[in-house]
């Protein structure tokens, strides 16, 4: 369970120079307090994995997803919670791409990345812009599959870049929302390669459980945990996908899952889809939760999901003491 590469430490005793491990100790990171911040109230929106162009994904849950953000649902109570949302986080594969998979182009019915993105920009610029947009690419968008990956090309998305409240930027990325909280935001590639390659990590639940796959992540303090893990463009001095910086929020999608987890401290996303589960997925032995977006207060910690396709709220945490 302890991948090659790791930074490592051992606890032990030794004897007739032969030293025996009790213990394994990862980097990891220090035990806290999620974090609060000021008297604002204001949520933080995460999603992902909007997979725009195939046709297993769920069209109209843009609609009511667009609805919602601009408070113009029949539900009052979903409508006053939506005025409150600041910052919306979508943490890649926002279209699905072309050549991604095999036989994906019989799922196609936007044929093209230009149509595809052309697509994503209408429903992006619906969003209010009194909210601060992060977008991060992920492997079903255009830019390289190596990470760290290049944001998402301005060539495609000329109108959005333009907008002072959208922000492009790479997957990985940090970014600090109301000047205190920080959030690493990652697309979550590498996690396929944890649930086939870490027995533990399949034994609590694999895909079913992004939480722990994401804690493993934190304890080795690496998106990469190993050489061929993931596709990764390497750096003569530094590795940009080592996890030095401590987030307060990690965010993470890719594998379709709706979760909401806390480790030491630090709130874990995954991000659920827009999508229903394709052939593929289906092979792969995905099982997705569509539909569902997290938000996270940031005065009082207090963690909701909406289920969009009815509307209905789940209170994933109360308020942090």
């Amino acid at each position: 369970d302890i991948p090659l590469d790791s930074v490592v430490a051992f606890v032990g005793r030794s004897s007739n120079k032969m030293f025996f491990a009790d213990e394994a100790i990862f980097p990891d990171v220090p035990v806290r307090k999620p974090k609060t911040y000021g008297d604002e109230d204001v949520y933080i929106l995460f999603t992902g994995d909007w997979q725009i162009g195939n046709k297993f994904t769920f069209y109209e849950l843009f609609d009511r997803f667009i609805n919602f953000l601009n408070a113009r649902t029949d539900n009052e109570k979903i409508n006053e919670i939506a005025r409150k949302i600041g910052y919306v986080l979508v943490v890649g594969d926002v279209v699905d791409g072309v050549g991604v998979y095999p036989e994906q182009k019989d799922e196609l019915i936007y044929k093209t990345f230009e149509e595809q993105y052309q697509k994503f920009e209408e429903y992006l610029l619906k969003i209010p812009e009194s909210m601060k947009v992060a977008v991060i690419p992920g492997n079903h968008d255009i830019p390289r599959l190596a990470e760290p990956q290049p944001a998402l090309p301005k060539s495609l998305l000329k109108q959005s870049y333009e907008m002072k409240n959208i922000l492009y930027l790479s997957n990985p990325s940090y970014i600090q929302v109301h000047n205190s909280i920080n959030i690493l935001m990652y697309h979550g590639y590498v996690l396929d390669w944890l649930v086939s390659d870490i027995p533990i990590l399949r034994e609590k639940g694999g895909y079913e459980n992004p939480g722990e796959l994401m804690k493993f992540l934190l304890m080795l303090r690496l998106i990469a945990p190993t050489h061929g893990s993931t596709p990764y463009v390497p750096y003569l001095n530094d590795d940009p996908l080592v996890i030095d910086i401590l987030p307060d929020i990690f965010h993470t999608g890719h594998i379709h899952r709706a979760s909401y987890d806390e480790y030491r401290g630090i709130d874990m996303v995954n991000s659920s889809t827009f999508q229903d589960i394709t052939p593929y997925q289906r092979e792969l032995g995905h099982k997705p939760l569509p539909g569902f977006v997290f938000l996270r207060n940031i005065k009082n910690g207090e963690v909701l999901a909406i289920n969009l396709f009815n509307y209905e709220i789940h209170k994933i945490r109360e308020k942090v003491i």
